[in-house]
């Protein structure tokens, strides 16, 4: 099976595009889990049983 150069061009990009978007994403997952952590405490600091 032979495929056109334009659309492994394209191909290419699509995955980059939705790669990047991707590994973005994972940078900020530290700072959400750590955020949702502070605010389950505020919201019931008595609340101190493992979920």
């Amino acid at each position: 099976m032979e495929f056109d150069p334009k659309q492994i061009k394209i191909l290419m990009h699509k995955m980059a595009f939705n790669l990047g978007n991707k590994l973005e994403g994972l940078l900020y997952q530290p700072q959400n889990i750590l955020d949702n952590h502070l605010n389950n405490l505020m919201i019931d600091p008595t609340d101190r049983h493992i979920r």
